[in-house]
């Protein structure tokens, strides 16, 4: 190799290695990105059943997507077979074990800490499902199980809704919404001391996974009540049990209710007599009698048993008498058979009709029913991530808004302002808001605003300036629903959007003419400091060059 080409390779190197040593100088200071948690990203994780593997794609649920537990343990998902789109699935993640079901091609398949088990990779596997329960699951509900005297209890300027005008379109897969309350008695509390409200959801997510893949319908779970004494009759008999729910609940006896009109389901952990599982009232729909109640045990300590047996006597309130197949009505092996099985996927075609018939015919749906709607904040991609110190920075989002049987009226939009700068206290302010060319008001200290904004448009324009001394700035913007009551935003994940805005020294003209001189260590140390990490020049550019002709020498 001629000497001229070894000169050439040698002086690359040692730009090499003069990049590389400012690289390890300046990385620790280059500015965040843009950080925003607004929507959660979907996962995906294979599931082996009976030897068979399948993508799952997961979304956490939305309308269980409360503030952690005690343990902050769970999250519940929703979810597909990837390439199937005749399948559903409705896991949850509890301390470190999954549970719920997976329904493919029509076909339900249980999945418990009993028999699955999580490999190295993170992915499921289950077992051979076992036998079914030896004791078949019976319902204590009958056809005849329906109160008299709800008629006269209903509002004379009654007001229907036909069930195809509600639901000729839907909202990620819903059209409306059932409110439902619950209570969970000591024992059923017992038997998970650690987590029962983690249970508590992850039997209501499976619950409402059969209705929303058999008929579009949704729950919003008002209450939780996880009770600390013997509220209810402690019989072991079905049916008693439910007559004094009912009596309690049609007295007003039980503060926890929320909604009289609402769906109250009271899940135990006693063993009922006989066979029975689980008991409830026909078509009882919105009813404000105390009528609109059911009872459930806890199967075996199995929840995706449990909550097939839920999902049953959810079925009877809302108009579904059980399949008779003795008189060629419907087959067997669906939710509604008189006698469960627990391979039972899905509604059949006899309880859809009666379901929708019940929801068309029921007066004032609206005191216990909700229309889907999903209101929407995104960010521009203009928005900047870094500004300078009292200069004012504007970020523009749009506020969209969608609904299908009854409009939204009114938004509300919220934001607030905080720093992780521990230097100093928070020193910033929202300057201006204005959403859809309304003025908002923002607070005294300039922390906080809020919008409210009456909907006519589908797509609104929210502009915010804010202006900070301090290193960073955190931003969190809130949309939400504020009327009218009856219409729920069935997706809360994309209503909050939070991101953090890095502010850097503002630079004089008098800093920014006068060199640097590098063997001024306190000046270079006070600079940094101040700057927060801005540059190459809070290091020194001569200390930098020093760097550089220790490398030449040495090479």
């Amino acid at each position: 190799m001629s000497l001229k080409a070894q000169n050439h390779i040698t002086l690359n190197k040692q730009f090499i290695r003069l990049f590389y040593l400012i690289t390890l100088v300046l990385l620790p200071h280059s500015s965040p990105i843009l950080a925003e948690n607004q929507s959660p990203s979907k996962s995906s994780l294979f599931i082996t059943i009976d030897g068979l593997s399948y993508n799952l794609i997961l979304t956490i649920n939305p309308r269980f997507h409360y503030p952690p537990t005690i343990n902050d343990t769970a999250q519940h998902f929703m979810g597909v077979i990837d390439q199937n789109p005749y399948s559903w699935a409705r896991l949850s993640h509890i301390k470190n074990q999954w549970q719920g079901v997976v329904s493919i091609d029509g076909n339900i398949h249980n999945v418990t800490p009993a028999n699955s088990i999580i490999d190295i990779e993170g992915n499921i596997i289950v077992s051979s499902l076992p036998a079914e329960r030896g004791t078949p699951l019976y319902c204590g509900s009958t056809n005849t199980l329906s109160p008299q005297t709800i008629s006269a209890a209903k509002i004379i300027e009654s007001q229907t809704i036909n069930y195809s005008t509600l639901c000729e379109e839907t909202l990620n897969g819903i059209c409306i919404v059932a409110e439902l309350e619950l209570a969970f008695d000591q024992a059923f509390q017992a038997r998970y001391p650690n987590n029962a409200e983690d249970q508590a959801n992850s039997l209501i997510n499976i619950v409402e996974g059969y209705y929303i893949n058999g008929m579009n319908i949704g729950f919003s779970q008002i209450t939780s009540e996880f009770l600390s004494i013997e509220t209810f009759s402690t019989s072991t008999d079905a049916i008693s049990l439910l007559d004094d729910i009912q009596s309690k609940k049609g007295n007003q006896q039980l503060s926890f209710i929320k909604n009289d009109a609402a769906l109250f389901h009271f899940i135990t952990g006693r063993e009922f007599d006989t066979s029975t599982v689980g008991v409830a009232y026909l078509g009882t729909l919105c009813d404000t009698n105390g009528y609109s109640v059911g009872t459930s045990q806890l199967v075996s300590g199995n929840i995706p048993l449990t909550a097939l047996v839920v999902a049953h006597e959810i079925g009877h309130n809302m108009g579904s008498s059980h399949d008779d197949p003795g008189n060629n009505i419907c087959e067997s092996g669906f939710i509604m058979a008189p006698s469960l099985s627990s391979f039972a996927s899905q509604f059949s075609s006899c309880s859809i009709e009666s379901i929708q018939s019940t929801i068309s015919n029921t007066n004032n749906i609206e005191q216990c029913i909700n229309f889907a709607a999903d209101v929407t904040i995104t960010a521009s991609e203009s928005n900047v991530t870094s500004s300078e110190q009292n200069e004012t920075t504007t970020d523009n989002f749009t506020i969209s808004a969608s609904s299908l049987y009854q409009p939204i009226t009114t938004i509300s939009v919220t934001g607030t302002l905080s720093t992780t700068d521990l230097s100093t206290p928070l020193n910033g302010q929202f300057t201006s808001v204005s959403l859809s060319g309304e003025t908002c008001t923002i607070a005294s200290n300039g922390f906080s605003y809020q919008c409210l904004l009456s909907t006519s448009t589908l797509s609104n324009s929210l502009i915010i300036s804010t202006t900070s001394t301090n290193t960073s700035l955190d931003m969190t913007h809130t949309a939400n629903i504020a009327s009218p009551s009856t219409v729920i935003d069935i997706n809360t994940s994309n209503n909050t959007y939070s991101r953090s805005l890095t502010i850097t020294k503002t630079t004089t003209s008098e800093e920014s003419t006068t060199p640097e001189v590098a063997d001024t260590p306190t000046s270079s140390t006070n600079i940094n400091s101040d700057n927060g990490g801005g540059g190459g020049g809070s290091f020194g550019w001569g200390i930098l060059a020093g760097l550089f002709l220790v490398s030449l020498r040495r090479w």
